[in-house]
C-alpha cells in the first residue's frame, strides 16, 4: 500500500474541491447531457423546463457523489488531522469560485434561476457530505496486523 502524504489542510481541501466540486460534476454533467441529447434529439425545447427544474435535485446529488469519490481518495492518500477544517476550506473554495461566477451571472441580468438555487443547495450538500465522508487519519493504528484471534 502506498505511503500516505503529510500535506497542509489548504492543499488537501483544494484537492478535495477540485475533484468533487469541479471534475466529477463536469464529467457527470457531460454524460447526462449526452444521454438527454440522445433522448430528446435536436428538439431540446421539449425537455428544457423539466431539465431546468431538475437542477434543484440534480446539482446537490452530483456534488454529493463527487464528495463520496473524492473523500475515498484523500482518506487513502493523505494524513488528515482536522477533517472539519478541510470541509470548511473546500466549501469556502466552492462558494467563492462557483458562487462568485453565479453572482456575476445574476448581476449581468440573468436573474435568479433554478441553476442558482440548485448550486446553493449543492453547497450545503457538499459541506454535509464532506463532514460525513472525510475522516481524521492522523492517528496511528496500534492493533497487530498479523495476529490470530486472541493470540498476539
Amino acid at each position: 500500500m502506498p505511503e500516505k502524504k503529510k500535506s497542509a489542510s489548504w492543499y488537501i481541501a483544494a484537492t478535495h474541491w477540485l475533484t468533487s466540486g469541479f471534475v466529477i460534476p463536469f464529467i457527470l454533467t457531460f454524460v447526462i447531457a449526452l444521454i438527454l441529447g440522445l433522448i430528446f434529439g435536436a428538439d431540446v425545447t421539449k425537455g428544457a423546463s423539466l431539465i431546468a427544474l431538475s437542477l434543484i435535485v440534480y446539482m446537490p446529488l452530483i456534488y454529493w457523489l463527487g464528495v463520496m469519490y473524492s473523500a475515498r481518495y484523500i482518506n487513502k492518500k493523505y494524513f488528515i488531522e482536522n477533517k472539519n477544517e478541510i470541509a470548511k476550506l473546500a466549501t469556502l473554495y466552492l462558494a467563492i469560485v462557483g458562487g462568485g461566477f453565479r453572482v456575476l451571472q445574476i448581476l449581468n441580468g440573468s436573474g435568479l434561476t433554478f441553476e442558482h438555487i440548485g448550486f446553493f443547495l449543492a453547497i450545503i450538500a457538499f459541506y454535509i457530505a464532506s463532514k460525513k465522508y472525510i475522516y481524521n487519519t492522523a492517528t496511528i493504528d496500534t492493533t497487530p496486523q498479523n495476529s490470530v484471534a486472541g493470540v498476539n
